[in-house]
């Protein structure tokens, strides 16, 4: 295996050095090969992505730069153990997903000189890049994000762009309205056949969820009928312990650290006024048998769609806009309005940054900058998000009079392999790869109007979403986007994703120097008081001891370091 893995690198150095012809670029032009060190693909082989005719078309994107890709594949569990030791042999691949190591290590990388700096690349852009990257550019958000303390941008991330609202009122800014429109959803079906009207107090939720289960709703002969939310570890950036959709009831952050939006500060929802009672009630629905601690479902996971295939979901956190996979045949799922846990506690919901960046590729050293340019410029093109998430224009999608981009290749794999077209992103194998973007709202249009807007009410009243967007989908469906917007104008609070990830810049080596040291306990010791007190092992009684536990585990030196990296944010 070691014989193997000597060769392969071997292989790739060599052929870095090779000029390469590519059909369809200039055959007289000599492209340099950058190694990709990549996780094996989750769609399709390699095997399959390069049968088919569109890798021809991803090829001739970079040949256009003088630059070929070439990938390197590992196992997605051994990338960081295979990176690590590719940088200790000073082997290092030309890109690599820097975020599958820790942040003293990428730091270290920078005060090492183990990497070109994506601002020294630019310098030979043909100004693709360099614009992306200005303050006027789509990916702006990548350059706020990960410029080191120096000034430099050594790192690039992934960048979204998507239909959204700007928010004037407070510090939320773009809003996206068209993806991630999560709230709490339950039974309607079951609610008419009970004669019951939709909850709109705890109490009344959770009378609902006990009549749902004492009246055999699904008709199976066992009383399983339960709410299903994540309630495993905080330590996540998508669908944790706190990231369920009650916890806003209550007024909580959906995550530990999370970015309160009004007052710019750092959130922990374990020391939150409505914790305590949300706790409570949680241990209320487990005793009740209305919530399995052993289902632990996180938004958008399979065991989602097997426990909604199984109907025994009576209610979950889901988006408004679509009926997740593996819903029962004639089974309707309502968005519940407003619901005020506690007196005295306004409840807040959360909801996606329209315009962000996540995650970090990065260039070893002795990579040719004039090359790295030209990944930069197709990566930070309009033309490579286009790319990725729709494929080639004629082939997987078209334009609409509109200037809509549709989709129009086969959806399953068989048929898209043999078809030889689809979206980048099936392509190369989904996250991992290459830098992604997704920037619709760029690049699509409608009627010649942005697909961005600067109310809720400009976004509802707009051609787009009353001729496009809302006819598509079902009356229910309809009702629900309507209900979720009614409560973003006034709730909206907290990013639907981890803003640690998604929105803060980059650490110090101090900072990354303390999260070392005190944040794997530190999340270990909130997962076991989240599941001690869930499980009613420990008393909420005393619950300022297991506070004080936490702050012995490093919690203020772990939250002022969040709040640092807030604090840098250009607002």
């Amino acid at each position: 295996m070691r014989k193997l893995v000597s060769l392969l690198v071997a292989l790739a150095m060599l052929l870095s050095i090779l000029p390469i012809a590519v059909a369809g670029a200039d055959e007289t032009k000599e492209l340099v090969t950058l190694e990709s060190l990549s996780t094996y693909p989750t769609t399709c082989t390699p095997e399959e992505a390069r049968s088919m005719a569109m890798w021809a078309d991803f090829d001739a994107m970079f040949a256009k730069y003088g630059v070929k890709i070439e990938f390197t594949y590992v196992d997605s569990d051994q990338y960081s153990t295979v990176l690590l030791a590719r940088i200790a042999s000073d082997q290092m691949p030309n890109i690599f997903v820097a975020s599958s190591l820790n942040s003293a290590n990428c730091i270290n990388l920078v005060q090492q000189g183990k990497i070109l700096a994506v601002d020294d690349a630019l310098q030979y852009s043909d100004g693709t890049a360099v614009y992306a990257l200005s303050e006027e550019g789509y990916m702006y958000p990548c350059r706020l994000k990960d410029t080191f303390e120096d000034g430099k941008l050594w790192y690039l991330g992934q960048d979204s762009m998507l239909p959204s609202v700007y928010r004037t009122d407070d510090n939320f800014r773009w809003n996206c309205v068209t993806s991630n429109l999560y709230s709490m959803k339950v039974r309607q079906d079951w609610l008419d056949a009970l004669n019951m009207e939709m909850p709109t107090t705890l109490e009344g939720f959770f009378d609902m969820l006990v009549a749902f289960r004492e009246n055999d709703m699904n008709g199976n002969g066992v009383a399983d009928e339960r709410m299903v939310i994540p309630t495993g570890s905080c330590k996540t950036t998508w669908g944790g312990c706190f990231d369920n959709g009650v916890t806003g009831w209550f007024g909580l952050a959906n995550y530990v650290f999370q970015l309160n939006r009004v007052t710019k500060k750092a959130e922990v929802p374990f020391l939150q006024e409505g914790f305590v009672p949300y706790m409570q009630f949680l241990r209320d629905c487990v005793n009740a048998g209305v919530l399995y601690i052993s289902d632990s479902v996180g938004k958008n996971d399979t065991s989602l769609t097997s426990l909604l295939a199984e109907n025994v979901a009576s209610a979950f956190f889901q988006r408004a806009d679509i009926d997740w996979a593996g819903t029962p045949e004639d089974a309707t799922y309502a968005l519940l309005g407003k619901i005020q846990a506690v007196e005295g506690i306004e409840p807040v919901m959360d909801g996606s940054v329209g315009q962000k960046a996540w995650d970090l590729r990065g260039f070893s050293y002795d990579t040719d900058p004039k090359a790295a340019a030209g990944y930069l410029d197709v990566v930070c093109s309009i033309d490579w998000s286009v790319f990725w998430n729709l494929g080639v224009e004629g082939k997987s999608f078209e334009v609409l009079e509109t200037g809509i981009h549709k989709f129009t290749a086969p959806t399953d794999k068989a048929e898209w392999v043999a078809y030889g077209y689809t979206t980048g992103e099936n392509l190369l194998g989904g996250d991992g790869r290459l830098n992604r973007t997704s920037l619709s709202a760029v690049y699509d249009t409608y009627n010649g109007g942005n697909l961005y807007w600067n109310s809720y009410d400009a976004f509802t009243s707009s051609e787009y979403f009353t001729e496009y967007w809302l006819p598509n989908k079902a009356e229910h469906l309809q009702k629900n986007i309507l209900t979720w917007v009614e409560l973003a104008k006034s709730m909206q609070m907290y990013n639907m994703n981890g803003d640690l990830t998604m929105i803060a810049p980059m650490l110090t080596l101090e900072e990354a120097e303390v999260l070392d040291f005190y944040q794997t306990d530190l999340y270990t010791a909130m997962d076991e008081l989240f599941a001690n007190l869930l499980s009613g092992t420990w008393d909420l009684a005393n619950y300022d001891s297991y506070v004080q536990q936490l702050y012995d585990y490093g919690l203020q030196e772990v939250w002022d370091v969040a709040q640092a990296r807030y604090d840098r944010i250009s607002w």
